[in-house]
């Protein structure tokens, strides 16, 4: 079952003048798929989510390359015994 997800908007994030009655509108997201098959909403109409960090995901995505390198090596030199 889907789960209802809140957060805080960008702070720059002008609202259209068109608000639903009910409090809904349109926007364009910018949603970002990690390694784990988890979604992460990056933006909004453009603007970061407050809280983003691009570093944290390259960092992430870094040790994930170190990892992958440091078993790439470990079986070249098991193949060379």
């Amino acid at each position: 079952m889907a789960k209802k997800i809140e957060f805080e908007l960008p702070k720059d994030l002008t609202l259209p003048d068109q608000i639903s009655s009910n409090g809904e509108f349109d926007a364009l997201a910018t949603i970002k798929i990690k390694k784990d098959g988890k979604a992460c909403l990056v933006a909004i109409d453009g603007y970061r989510m407050p809280g983003y960090r691009e570093e944290d995901e390259q960092e992430s995505e870094q040790e994930e390359m170190e990892e992958d390198s440091m078993s790439y090596s470990e079986a070249a030199s098991e193949g060379m015994e």
